[in-house]
């Protein structure tokens, strides 16, 4: 199966039609349990925070177009994934890649492209509910 591991949120928190302010499901909050799941491992940006909102609308637009394709999309958080596994250790080991020589950018894209594999295989934790929607992060101290 094809998969694709996408640094984006992918849902709405639950009850939330949209992230606007001045709409009346915003009393449904900011956060997904997803979200409050990851503060475990760090700091999350609200949903409702602009930056957040532009990058949620896009990644549920691309979400439900590869998925029209017969693509599976799974969210993930690089960074966060990252601290969970070493991936970008294992970019130097493996790849020869060190961070210096990449974008953050670029990075994140490395990293949820191994967050994909380890999904495939299995070895993986997921947070948050399935109805509302989940993020992947590779299983502690799993090797690529």
């Amino acid at each position: 199966a094809d998969v694709v591991a996408v640094d984006a949120p992918l849902s709405l928190p639950a009850g939330r039609c949209c992230l606007e302010h001045d709409c009346s499901c915003s009393r449904y909050g900011h956060f997904r349990r997803a979200d409050l799941e990851l503060r475990r491992y760090g700091s999350v940006l609200p949903l409702t925070w602009r930056g957040m909102r532009e990058l949620t609308m896009r990644g549920m637009k691309m979400a439900e177009t590869l998925g029209s394709m017969g693509v599976k999309v799974i969210e993930t958080h690089p960074r966060t994934a990252d601290s969970v596994a070493g991936l970008s250790g294992w970019m130097k080991r493996k790849l020869g890649i060190e961070d210096l020589e990449m974008s953050v950018h670029q990075r994140d894209a490395l990293i949820a492209g191994a967050v994909a594999i380890l999904y495939c295989r299995g070895d993986f934790i997921e947070l948050g509910d399935p109805v509302e929607g989940t993020i992947v992060l590779p299983s502690p101290g799993v090797e690529l």
